[in-house]
């Protein structure tokens, strides 16, 4: 396999957010493998080779969908070796070594040569700071730690001991809150996973006040109520007014001139824009102090329902229709996670069309397919993924999914972005 161009419907992209202290998004490692159609018997899915990582990485406009975020890449020796790999942007990837890496002379003068060139490197599997270990320590800008399932006082005696370094400690497997919690103790500066996304749920929560005006605005904007009463109940949220306007004014939205009044944003959005950014901010913060910046629940949920709009244009062109209840089936799937309550429950409080309601509760219909296609992808399940492909058929394919994805990813970026 030598390129995505010949083989592009054999290339799984994969990712995984980065996030800081502050729950804005730095990066996100990106995972780039061969789909088991295309190995040979026998064989186990590996990296891909750095022509394909390469060629994929700018036929699906990775570069320009991540924006000023990093593009975390893992590496070995064969792939850093590889002149080809230059042509990825310094300024925005990062490669990952595997600490076991540090004992070839042959990668460390490597590492040199791209570290002159303004390239970053991550180290993987630290177990503390050893001498053989140093040299490639001191060219890195990241240590990564798996966190999950690893006793608490080893791992706390390895981050004193990388503390001595320049180094920024990111946790890695951090899939649920106590992981979260346990690398947040130990002083980590990020932490990579989906641990935002699987919180407790709890039964029997009602809706809070700030989501109950929101859930209201949206039927109002179902029961094409008048603009003033739309925008009278707006203007009692001070909250919520701040960040229609941080979202109207956002690249994302393209306005021609900055929107400055509630009226105005209305007439900017258009109605059926403003229920899709009335049910977005369903994921921000009550006091309006976290905008989609620092709300990885809220890219999540963004980047899921434009994903899922984008397959609907795919697989069912004469089928425009489908595409709002396409938005609102990603954007509500991660609902559980911000309300903190299970989906049964939520949808008994918010009224929503019976294909979107069969969708969330079991992923049934067309639309329930997709949605479980896309959950397969965030989880990285290549198996699972590449099932629900081949029973699709002729339908959809692995290179429009990973277009899909990169685009998905590009508009969820620009929406932080005021013009």
């Amino acid at each position: 396999m030598n390129s995505i161009t010949s083989n592009g419907d054999s290339l799984f992209l994969g990712r995984q957010p980065i996030l800081d202290r502050s729950q804005a998004t730095i990066g996100y490692e990106l995972l780039f493998r061969p789909t088991a159609a295309i190995l040979p018997v026998g064989a186990t899915l590996s990296a891909a080779t750095a022509d394909v990582v390469c060629s994929a990485y700018a036929e699906l406009g990775v570069a320009q969908a991540l924006g000023t975020q990093l593009a975390f890449i893992r590496v070995d020796a064969d792939f850093l070796c590889n002149d080809l790999i230059q042509v990825l942007p310094a300024t925005h990837v990062v490669f990952e070594l595997d600490a076991d890496l540090a004992s070839s002379p042959v990668v460390l003068e490597r590492c040199r040569d791209l570290n002159g060139a303004g390239y970053q490197f991550a180290v993987t599997g630290c177990d503390g700071v050893t001498n053989s270990l140093r040299p490639l320590l001191a060219l890195a800008s990241y240590a990564k730690l798996d966190v999950e399932g690893v006793d608490e006082t080893i791992l706390a005696g390895i981050v004193a001991q990388l503390r001595t370094t320049s180094l920024r400690l990111i946790a890695d497997k951090v899939e649920t809150p106590s992981s979260h919690a346990l690398a947040e103790r130990l002083g980590f500066d990020a932490f990579q996973g989906y641990y935002f996304a699987r919180p407790v749920l709890v039964s029997g929560r009602k809706l809070g006040a700030a989501t109950q005006t929101l859930v209201r605005l949206i039927k109002l904007l179902n029961d094409e109520a008048e603009t003033h009463e739309i925008e009278s109940v707006i203007k009692g949220e001070p909250a919520l007014v701040a960040n229609l306007l941080r979202l109207t004014n956002s690249v994302g939205v393209g306005a021609a001139s900055r929107v400055t009044s509630v009226r105005q944003a209305i007439t900017v959005l258009g109605r059926k824009q403003l229920s899709r950014w009335l049910q977005l901010l369903l994921f921000a913060h009550p006091d309006g102090s976290t905008g989609i910046r620092n709300n990885p629940l809220m890219q999540l949920a963004a980047l899921r329902g434009h994903f899922l709009e984008l397959l609907v244009q795919r697989c069912y062109p004469a089928r425009p229709q489908m595409c709002d209840p396409a938005f609102i089936v990603g954007l509500l799937s991660v609902m559980p996670a911000a309300l903190e309550m299970p989906m049964a429950e939520i949808l008994a409080q918010i009224s929503v069309s019976n294909d979107v309601r069969d969708a969330l509760e079991s992923h049934a219909g067309q639309l329930g397919q997709l949605l479980e296609l896309v959950e397969h992808y965030d989880n990285n399940d290549i198996d699972a993924a590449g099932n629900m492909l081949a029973n699709m058929g002729s339908r959809l394919g692995q290179q429009t999914l990973n277009l899909c994805l990169t685009e998905a990813i590009g508009w969820m970026m620009s929406l932080g972005v005021e013009e």
